[in-house]
């Protein structure tokens, strides 16, 4: 793929001018209002490390154009999963709602094949875990002292007690510094020291973007850190930006932080016209009215709070209420139930933002559970 950047695109869903991102190289087309993303063909194998052939022929017109030749985007299911992507049947880019590239990411590992271990295999490698299991469990891999229960930033971390090394389950460390990083256990190398929670020897591999060397479970995928090397991984983050290839989830999070910075500092409650207080709830950023104790969700943040992903066509079936949007104080909110529910959500047709009256994202969570 090119290098030089492309001339500026319109988003397909909202028609605002689409920001170049950059990410090891590639250049992805953002929309900052929507929150959408546009990929070329090949860059959403690039990203998921999959390919999945998807077939337009087979999908439904979706009222959407192409930002390449304005053919008329068809939607069609992602193999393997529950979740519906836009694709050009002319030249196979790829157009995903706020959110959906999250949730293929979580859904990679059950989508990938992977090849089925011998019955002798598999009870040689049970009966080795039992044997070590009872020397291993909390214990540190490096120097086998007792590892502590710490409670750090709202996540519970393994401290060892003699020499502070520092134990992340899976998606622990990704939580704590609060960016994603793929670590290739692959290219690692042995370090010698057994994994805490399935004794699988760890690998030492440097994070990437860091100067920071981490030993990293290629089974469980937990991460040991020595003494000092989480403060380090913490400060590196927060000068990413600075960095010469930030990636696209760090920069996009950057741009969008800046465009609705003034909108955050000026919006109010719609129902009540209340102050917002934001919160954080299952990793999902969101914003709470300190008056009805409404809740607010920018466009993708109810995927994510809820971990699916279905289609609100708010125009075609829902009616216009006197509610103003919060981030286009020019629109007004259209009130009709989630898909599959019989809750009533408040959603702009411009920003996608959400508005849900207190007590319905619990609702929510328990109907798409059922």
């Amino acid at each position: 793929m090119s290098q030089a950047q492309p001339a500026p695109q319109r988003c397909p869903k909202c028609a605002a001018d689409l920001l170049h991102v950059e990410r090891s190289g590639q250049v992805l087309e953002l929309c900052p209002a929507c929150r959408g993303m546009w990929l070329d063909p090949g860059e959403l194998t690039t990203i998921l490390e999959l390919y999945r052939r998807l077939d337009p022929a087979g999908g439904t017109a979706s009222g959407l154009r192409c930002v390449r030749g304005g053919e008329e985007l068809r939607e069609v299911v992602f193999p393997g999963t529950d979740l519906r992507v836009d694709v050009c049947p002319d030249c196979h880019g790829i157009w995903l709602e706020a959110g959906v590239l999250e949730l293929l990411q979580q859904n990679v590992a059950a989508v990938v094949p992977k090849p089925e271990k011998t019955l002798e295999e598999r009870a040689r490698e049970l009966l080795t875990q039992a044997e070590r299991a009872e020397n291993q469990r909390f214990r540190c891999p490096k120097c086998g002292a007792k590892l502590w229960h710490i409670a750090r930033e709202g996540n519970v971390v393994e401290v060892c007690s003699d020499c502070e090394g520092m134990w992340f389950d899976a998606s622990e460390l990704t939580v704590l510094l609060g960016v994603y990083r793929r670590l290739s256990t692959d290219a690692g190398t042995p370090c010698g020291a057994r994994c805490v929670r399935c004794a699988a020897e760890l690998r030492s591999v440097r994070f990437p973007g860091s100067d920071v060397t981490v030993d990293a479970c290629p089974d469980c995928r937990g991460t040991f850190l020595d003494r000092g090397e989480f403060e380090q991984l913490k400060a590196h983050v927060a000068h990413l930006v600075e960095s010469e290839h930030p990636d696209l989830n760090d920069r996009a999070d950057l741009i969008l932080d800046e465009l609705d910075a003034a909108s955050q500092e000026r919006a109010r409650c719609p129902k009540c016209q209340g102050r917002w207080e934001r919160v954080r709830e299952g990793g999902v950023g969101l914003e709470r009215c300190n008056g009805c104790r409404g809740t607010w969700l920018d466009s993708g943040d109810l995927t994510r709070a809820l971990g699916v992903s279905r289609r609100i066509r708010a125009k075609a079936q829902g009616e216009y209420t006197e509610l103003p949007c919060i981030r286009c104080p020019d629109q007004e909110l259209i009130e009709l139930p989630y898909p599959g529910t019989d809750v009533e959500i408040d959603i702009c047709p411009d920003c996608r933002g959400v508005f849900l009256d207190e007590g319905e994202l619990e609702r929510l969570r328990a109907a798409v559970r059922a």
